[in-house]
């Protein structure tokens, strides 16, 4: 939407984010999803081969994508997303499809999470998010699992669905739960800034 002035309005969701604030975001938002990786999964999470290793690509991947969508919006995140999601796979090597699926599947849904979970049906939940973005980076996981079995003609998929679902839960549940962080500290130093302009305007009247 244009303002009159042609400016380009800002969505109310995305109008405090600062890049201070986005730096937070991704930054907490990563971090938490790696700490959580290496709780699940041990060193594994840093061996680019292992499937532990996409809490730190699709973890950090995430965090960045969230933090550009709040800043910048829907159209840089998933552009981004594509990018990282085409590098990851070629670090990968031999398993570049297998990556690609999945760190496409879990970034984009990061994105829909940010457009809709924070920044319209639940921007007023102060707390809990977290939890709604773990279960829909889990049915992402879910979906890039069956898509790449179709493709491969894979059989006997238990294993493999439990175990990505669960995997796309806690990356989820880490990212979110580090973007909660990172919003109620930027909330914090918000008011921190807003008492400490009041107290100075009341002593200067």
């Amino acid at each position: 939407m244009t303002q009159s002035d042609g400016r380009q309005e800002v969505p109310p969701e995305r109008e405090h984010v600062t890049p201070g604030l986005a730096f937070m975001l991704f930054f907490f938002g990563g971090l938490t999803s790696v700490i959580i990786g290496v709780i699940w999964a041990g060193p594994a999470v840093l061996d680019i081969h292992s499937p532990a290793a996409g809490f730190l690509f699709s973890g950090l991947g995430s965090a960045l994508v969230f933090a550009l969508h709040r800043r910048h919006g829907l159209l840089a995140s998933l552009f981004v997303a594509v990018a990282l999601a085409v590098v990851f796979g070629v670090m990968a090597g031999d398993l570049f499809l297998t990556v690609l699926v999945h760190s496409l599947a879990v970034m984009s849904a990061t994105a829909f999470v940010s457009e809709f979970v924070w920044g319209s049906i639940f921007q007023d939940l102060m707390f809990g998010k977290c939890t709604y973005m773990a279960i829909v980076l889990a049915a992402a996981s879910l979906t890039a699992t069956l898509l790449l079995a179709t493709i491969y003609s894979m059989t006997m998929l238990s294993d493999s669905l439990i175990r990505n679902s669960a995997q796309g839960f806690l990356i989820g549940l880490g990212c979110g739960l580090g973007f909660e962080i990172a919003e109620y500290l930027g909330r914090k130093q918000k008011r921190l800034i807003h008492h400490k302009d009041t107290t100075v305007g009341g002593a200067a009247s």
